[in-house]
């Protein structure tokens, strides 16, 4: 009997829980066997370590700068999230296929192997992206399958809160270009504004895996290599060939005491981190909105946007166990306004994330460009900017912000561990933030700055963060915020010389005092705005 072959292509969305993508291939009419499948883009993240594999393309590094594409620590995280998911598919009955190369190429190879083979393909399920990269992939994808019988099926609900057909205005075109706007109309669809979360996926029947006979077929994960193995491989040229700032390749994020972030990639860490952050009988989700702007510890926010980024995680999971939440306290006469107002902002700050996405999908590559969205909904101001600094790096000023040495430890904090660093990097999300808080995106503030020593004080009083990540200001000469400010206390008639290890960090005193970073930029924060009601300065890592 001829197989009718369901192919679900898993890209963002690395999960078996409320993933539309999965369920709507399982579910398709006359379907006999489910083949989920994943693709290590080697555009996207570096190949050349894993064992067999051979790319004719360049390395997976960015335009600008040459930056691993996905460095050590998502790469890692990556490999954890495929794996859980393999695995939880495996408990079902079903399995994931995992492939290396382009899955433009790949999947219409695959296709047309099975039909050779008489199967038929029912048809390609996969999320719809905004991001111009991904959307290429797409259109390459419905491109080679055109001379197949198998349809491509773009799901437009996996990534969102709000599901795009449940917005009230027309995408992209009525798109509010102010966060605001665009909140209060989509929190005006009260009770319809969320769709409920998919069955339970172990309720449904799966249909059968088809195994799949394909000796010369494209580079397919070895049974052989297990996670430990494939997480060695995708990191071995990351750490022969290092970038600037990657100073410590002996660890990768969950190992360092330092990191705030001491959870594993997948669905079944996501799953454990949404129960005991929002369902616990402490949890923490009840001070979040007090908590969330903390730098240091596990606990002052969610954690929440990794899992979001590789979509182990739906966002309408996370308002279904807020919601729970709230009935709960609720019952316990627990239901305070400081606790409904803490819940609550976890959801605010799903909207921004959605609105991001929105964003993205409107502008596209706009999102990318020095001008931000300026070039577009305002071209004569982006013009008039005199501003604009080019990418020459004068004085050394971007390599030493590469490396975390500017002189001002809250930068350098921050700069010790970004789309390389990053293991919530995601293009909507990030660059949209980055706009923002360049003055040349979705801001209501023309000409935004955003005052470095002013966000220091603000969000790390006592300094623990910069401490953390910074050891030279630790010393007994500096005390709470003045390790945000060790220029001031660099005179000699303070009493007070700059500690060895700080002049060496920042090349000379002269480079802490101005010549990098410091008084240089103290004196460009008078008059800047801080943070205030809606503005943020990420709105990324709930």
């Amino acid at each position: 009997m001829a197989r009718r072959i369901a192919i679900a292509l898993l890209r963002n969305d690395l999960r078996v829980w409320d993933n539309p993508v999965l369920y709507a291939a399982r579910d398709s009419p006359g379907t006999t066997h489910l083949l989920p499948l994943f693709v290590f883009d080697e555009r996207q993240i570096e190949l050349s370590g894993v064992k067999g594999f051979s790319s004719p393309g360049p390395e997976a590094r960015t335009r600008i700068c040459g930056f691993w594409r996905t460095g050590r620590h998502r790469a890692c995280f990556l490999a954890q999230s495929v794996f859980d998911v393999k695995r939880r598919l495996q408990s079902l009955g079903s399995d994931l296929n995992v492939y290396f190369g382009r899955a433009e190429n790949i999947v219409p190879s695959l296709v047309r192997h099975l039909e050779s083979k008489g199967d038929t393909v029912q048809g390609v399920w996969l999320q719809r992206e905004v991001a111009s990269e991904e959307r290429a992939v797409e259109r390459n994808l419905a491109r080679a399958l055109k001379d197949t019988k198998a349809q491509i099926h773009l799901d437009h609900s996996a990534r969102t809160l709000v599901h795009e057909s449940d917005l009230p205005f027309n995408m992209p075109s009525q798109l509010p270009d102010v966060f605001t706007a665009f909140r209060k109309r989509v929190e005006g669809l009260n009770d319809k504004m969320v769709r409920p979360v998919l069955d339970d996926p172990s309720e449904g029947k799966w249909p059968d895996f088809p195994k799949v006979d394909w000796s010369d077929g494209p580079f397919e994960l070895s049974k052989d290599v297990d996670e430990k193995e494939l997480v060695k491989q995708l990191l071995k040229p990351l750490i022969e060939r290092p970038v600037p700032g990657d100073l410590d390749t002996s660890s990768v994020f969950y190992e360092y005491k330092e990191s705030a972030f001491p959870l594993k990639g997948g669905e079944t860490a996501a799953r454990e981190r949404l129960e005991y952050y929002v369902s616990g009988a402490n949890a923490p989700a009840v001070t979040y909105k007090d908590t969330r702007n903390g730098m240091v510890g596990a606990d002052y926010s969610t954690k929440f946007s990794p899992y979001l980024t590789f979509g182990c995680l739906s966002a309408r999971e996370i308002v279904a166990h807020c919601d729970a939440l709230e009935d709960r306290l609720r019952e316990e006469n627990k239901l305070d306004a400081a606790a409904r107002r803490n819940i609550y902002w976890i959801k605010f700050e799903l909207l921004w994330r959605d609105y991001m996405f929105f964003v993205n999908a409107k502008y596209g590559n706009d999102i990318f460009k020095l001008q931000g969205l300026l070039g577009s909904v305002a071209p004569g101001d982006a013009n008039a900017r005199s501003d604009w600094t080019s990418w020459e790096d004068r004085n050394g000023k971007l390599q030493a912000w590469f490396e975390g040495r500017t002189g001002v430890p809250f930068i350098d904090a921050c700069m010790q561990f970004f789309e390389s660093f990053l293991l919530d990097y995601d293009p909507s999300s990030n660059y949209g933030n980055w706009a923002y808080v360049a003055g040349v995106g979705n801001d209501p503030r023309e000409n935004r700055k955003f005052n470095v020593i002013k966000q220091a004080k603000d969000y790390d009083p006592e300094a623990e963060y910069v401490v953390r990540w910074v050891p030279e200001v630790a010393g007994p000469e500096l005390d709470g915020f003045q390790r945000h400010v060790p220029w001031r206390r660099t005179q000699v008639g303070n009493g007070f010389i700059l500690m060895e290890a700080m002049v060496g960090k920042a090349k000379g005193v002269e480079a802490v005092a101005g010549a990098v970073g410091g008084e240089e930029i103290e004196e460009e924060a008078v008059g800047e705005v801080g943070v205030e009601g809606e503005a943020r300065t990420s709105h990324v890592m709930i």
